[in-house]
């Protein structure tokens, strides 16, 4: 159930390093899913969900670089950060960075 891994030339399973569990399949040059008409209910135990998060996670900064592009790209909301850094006697790129990064942290 989303555990051992069967390996061409091998007869017993190997149990999967949840670890290395993505950079695995990556390195595989096709996966198969199996399972039987009793078991169709809970197929394919989670194995997609990971697949999805993993390959399709972006990461910390680059959520960051993209928030810091919409600030500027956005004259309310830069007008705001640039009052607020204002008030606070922040560098306004200082300011936008922290913003950006509350706004990724907060996702």
């Amino acid at each position: 159930y989303n555990m051992q891994s069967y390996t061409s030339g091998k007869s017993e399973p190997v149990e999967i390093d949840q670890n290395t569990y993505c950079q695995k399949i990556k390195a595989s040059r096709f996966v198969i899913l199996q399972t039987s008409e009793g078991l169709m209910q809970s197929f394919p135990w989670g194995f997609t969900d990971k697949m999805y998060s993993h390959f399709n996670s972006v990461s910390f900064d680059t959520k960051v670089q993209d928030y810091i592009q919409r600030i500027k790209n956005d004259p309310a909301w830069l007008e705001a950060i640039t009052k607020k850094a204002l008030e606070n006697n922040v560098d306004l790129e200082e300011m936008i960075r922290l913003d950006a990064t509350y706004m990724a942290e907060t996702e």
